[in-house]
């Protein structure tokens, strides 16, 4: 019986942790949509783009918004065959 108590007061102490993360992810994530939204409203101006024979205009949200994605892609995919080569030499 004795033991049973024990559990459930170790539970009960977790408890008041397990609350604090949640509040604390809850704010960081709140932290986080707060720049997003700051970045995406400064950053809505049109910019020229070139590329080698295209020239277009558009907002530079987007020109760094695809980029990124674009630069993610290429260092997944580098990085699967990069950490494969590393692996073999061993």
């Amino acid at each position: 019986m004795s033991h049973n108590v024990v559990m459930a007061n170790e539970e009960a102490k977790k408890q008041p942790a397990d609350r604090h993360d949640q509040l604390a992810k809850l704010v960081l994530a709140g932290v986080v949509i707060a720049l997003l939204v700051a970045f995406i409203v400064g950053n809505t101006q049109q910019v020229k783009v070139s590329f080698v024979f295209l020239h277009t205009r558009s907002r530079l949200i987007w020109v760094l918004l695809v980029t990124n994605l674009l630069g993610f892609v290429a260092g997944y995919l580098l990085h699967g065959r990069l950490a494969g080569r590393s692996r073999r030499k061993r």
